[in-house]
């Protein structure tokens, strides 16, 4: 039982895995990282909240609709209806964004942002800073207005 404990601690720490106890039939602790919570260390992801807001935050709205305009209008279009002039060269048409933020929570869109999609939508945490993503999210949620 104490070296269960030092493997369930050390697994713990590493970030690798939740902890179970070892059945009474001796199986060893499930260690699979796709069967926790737990990712990057000890950011633990539980899904989307429910955080669709309609900000009034008139700051971030204009640096979101700046970094808009530099890199997501040329696929979306101005007014964010998937129109933009490099609409055509996707072979998915991009998202109708007054739609999107009619439809899903702030959470959901910066995920989006970050991590795009496939068939077209780039992945821009490497170029966007957090506070960018967060402001073309309040930005995209003012176009459903």
């Amino acid at each position: 039982m104490k070296t269960a404990r030092i493997l369930c601690f050390a697994a713990i720490l590493s970030g690798l895995a939740a902890c179970q106890s070892p059945s009474r039939s001796g199986e060893a602790l499930d260690s699979s990282p796709l069967k926790t919570d737990v990712r990057h260390g000890w950011t633990v992801f539980t899904g989307p909240k429910p955080t669709q807001t309609k900000s009034t935050n008139t700051e971030s709205i204009e640096r979101g609709r700046a970094v808009f305009a530099k890199y997501c209008q040329s696929c979306h279009g101005v007014t964010g209806q998937g129109n933009g002039p490099d609409a055509q060269e996707f072979r998915l048409h991009p998202a109708n964004l007054k739609n999107v933020a009619k439809a899903l929570p702030n959470h959901y869109i910066f995920i989006q942002i970050n991590e795009g999609k496939s068939g077209g939508m780039p992945r821009w945490k490497d170029l966007l800073t957090s506070q960018d993503a967060a402001d073309v999210t309040q930005y995209i949620q003012s176009l459903s207005k």
